[in-house]
């Protein structure tokens, strides 16, 4: 069952890059599709407790609750898996991507490409045998 924040998960900081990359999208004439559920149907196999979703709802980051860890998603291809410590995971997910990152906070990001699958698995194998 998913629950929902009042907040917005992983808020977007200010980049060049992301103003590049809206307005290419913008100006672009064929439609791009960025959206892929497959990531998040994935997490969500495995053993999740609580899933929560922000402000943003499928547009935005989907918290997901396993074990000691949050695992912080977007169903928006291009952005990545940010798995963060779940006994704080309320506050650190009310931060940007570059404070978490900045601040060491991020426990692993796996970056969306071909090879996720792949890499989540191997995270997820370390944590539950643990």
């Amino acid at each position: 069952k998913m629950k929902r924040c009042n907040w917005e998960l992983l808020p977007p900081g200010t980049k060049a890059i992301d103003f590049l990359n809206e307005e290419i999208q913008r100006k672009s004439t064929k439609k791009v599709n960025l959206y892929d559920e497959d990531r998040l149907d994935y997490i969500q196999s495995f053993k999740v407790e609580e899933t929560y979703a922000g402000i943003n709802g499928f547009l935005g980051y989907i918290a997901f609750l396993i074990g000691n860890y949050c695992v912080l998603e977007s169903a928006v291809y291009g952005n990545a898996t940010y798995i963060i410590p779940r006994n704080n995971w309320k506050v650190l997910s009310q931060m940007t991507k570059k404070q978490l990152t900045d601040e060491n906070l991020v426990v692993k990001k796996i970056i969306h490409t071909a090879n996720w699958r792949n890499e989540f698995n191997i995270f997820i194998k370390k944590i539950v045998s643990n």
